[in-house]
Parts: structure tokens; C-alpha cells; sequence
């Protein structure tokens, strides 16, 4: 029997999922370090998603003053997306801050958000921001989400997002299975480029 795994543990689960015979493991979206012998592992570069995925948009940043990412303390992936965004905003010298929620004192006219947060509450704070100043997005305000729902695609005339296709992953899990063999692959992040930027 394979076990798979998806790790969110704010400890460390090395010792634990080392109990589980290499050729049974399969570790899924996260490249746990610490582990032994030889297992499947599919799984996200967070940092290099961000950094690829902001590179990719340059033309469409072009137009805002200054780039914001919104991250949650709590958010597991926090510090390498936070690294990632500091990477490519210090490459391409691009005025940005990091903030942890959304505040309407510091919400100004030319900044491009990036979000991330678990129950996209972050997106809708700043839709109802610029509903009440009478600000459209994707002109005067930039907004880019994590992970592609439906109501991003319709929201707003289309949310623009970078989304990691889960259903490729579990695919790539899967052949692992089936073809009994160890495979290690980074299952990178897609733009999908809609009007909120």
C-alpha cells in the first residue's frame, strides 16, 4: 500500500514518515527535507513559483507604482513565497512592501497586490476597498491570487491568478504508483492572466 502525503506540519515530520518504507512513500506539493532512501516526491517551489510566475507578468506591472504582498503570519508558505517576492522585486528593482492583512489606511491608488490566503478573505477585502473609493481593478489597483477557483474566473470580470494544477499532480502521483518508480518533479505554477490585472 502507498501512503501519500501532503504536509502542513509546522514540525518537523521527518522522523515519523521515515517509519514508512521509502518505496511506499509518495510526498505530494511539499519536498520535505529529511527524509531516507528512495521515494516519489511531486511537489512546489514556492519561491521559484512566485519569482517565474512575477517575471512572466512584468508587462502587465509596468503600470503600478508599487508591488504588495499580503501575508498571513499563519500561512504555511509564507516565508517562501516572502522570499520569492524579495528575490524578484530586488532583480527587477521593483518598489514593494510586505504587509500581513489588508488595511484601509495604507490602501493606495498604483499598488498591485499579491495574495495568498487560505479562504481568499484578502481578495475580497480589497474588491470592497475599491468599490468604496470608486477605484477599478486592474487599473487603478493590480490584484494577483493564489490558486485558481471558479469565482476567481467570474469574480469581478476575472481575477488573474498562479495556480499550481493539482489534478496534474495527483496524475504524476498516480503513473508513480502505477509504474512502481521513484520519480522527483516539481509541478510548477501557471498564470492565468484575467482583468483584475
Amino acid at each position: 500500500m502507498y501512503l501519500p502525503r501532503k504536509t502542513f506540519f509546522r514540525e518537523n515530520p521527518a522522523p515519523v514518515l521515515n517509519k514508512i518504507p521509502p518505496h511506499k512513500r509518495i510526498v505530494i506539493d511539499h519536498n520535505e527535507h529529511g527524509l531516507e532512501g528512495t521515494y516519489s516526491c511531486i511537489y512546489q517551489d514556492h519561491k521559484s513559483d512566485l519569482v517565474d510566475s512575477l517575471t512572466t507578468l512584468l508587462p502587465q506591472l509596468e503600470k503600478y507604482k508599487r508591488l504588495v504582498l499580503v501575508a498571513p503570519l499563519e500561512a504555511f508558505h509564507a516565508q517562501d513565497l516572502i522570499a520569492g517576492f524579495e528575490a524578484f522585486s530586488k532583480e527587477h528593482k521593483k518598489n514593494h512592501k510586505i504587509i500581513h492583512q489588508v488595511q484601509p489606511d495604507s490602501f493606495k491608488k498604483g499598488d498591485a497586490y499579491i495574495t495568498f490566503s487560505r479562504y481568499d478573505q484578502d481578495d475580497v477585502d480589497i474588491i470592497k476597498l475599491c468599490r468604496e473609493k470608486n477605484w477599478k481593478l486592474g487599473e487603478d489597483i493590480g490584484l494577483i491570487s493564489y490558486n485558481d477557483t471558479a469565482v476567481k474566473e467570474v469574480l469581478e470580470e476575472g481575477i488573474t491568478v498562479i495556480s499550481t494544477d493539482f489534478r496534474k499532480m495527483g496524475e504524476e502521483a498516480a503513473n508513480a504508483i502505477l509504474n512502481e518508480t521513484a520519480v522527483t518533479l516539481r509541478d510548477p505554477a501557471t498564470v492565468i492572466i484575467r482583468n483584475s490585472l
